[in-house]
C-alpha cells in the first residue's frame, strides 16, 4: 500500500485518514484555509493568527512555504 505510492499521495493518504479518526471536516479546514489566505492578502495578520490558533486548537498544523499553505492533523 503506502510504499507503492508517490510520496505526496502516500502522505495526503494518511492525513485523511487522521482526519476521519479525529472526526475532523477536511473541506472545513480547507475553507478556514482560504479565509486566512484572504486574510493575509489583506494584510489582516490578527485575523490570520486568529484561524491559525483556532485550527491548531482543532489538532490542525499548518504549514507556509514557497509552494503555499499545507496542513497536517497533529496530537
Amino acid at each position: 500500500g503506502v510504499l507503492q505510492r508517490a510520496p505526496a499521495a502516500a502522505l495526503r493518504r494518511l492525513r485523511d485518514l487522521a482526519v476521519v479518526r479525529r472526526g475532523l471536516d477536511a473541506a472545513a479546514i480547507e475553507a478556514r484555509l482560504a479565509d486566512r489566505t484572504a486574510a493575509r492578502q489583506a494584510r489582516d495578520f490578527a485575523r490570520s493568527d486568529a484561524i491559525r490558533d483556532e485550527l491548531l486548537a482543532l489538532g490542525v498544523a499548518i504549514m507556509d512555504g514557497p509552494e503555499g499553505t499545507t496542513w497536517k492533523v497533529v496530537g
